[in-house]
């Protein structure tokens, strides 16, 4: 018999719903515009295309991950 943290873990993983990164990048062309693809933890994931030199900078109150697939983020 499962636990009842297990059970709830197997449960939310059933509500999670795969995106194909590529295929919401081929969805748009403009640049500097980030794309709201999904939700995960009550966190907004997004997409967006970078062009140019990209500025650091900090959201206090945010975490942000930048996960590239094609260049370099310098």
């Amino acid at each position: 018999m499962l636990s009842t943290s297990k059970t709830q873990l197997i449960n939310h993983m059933q509500d999670i719903k795969p995106i194909n990164i590529l295929e919401k990048l081929s969805l748009f062309t403009d640049h500097w515009s980030p794309k709201i693809v999904g939700e995960l933890n009550g966190q907004q994931v997004k997409l967006a295309k970078l062009k140019g030199e990209f500025v650091w900078h900090k959201h206090d109150k945010e975490d942000e991950l930048f996960f590239v697939i094609n260049g370099i983020l310098k």
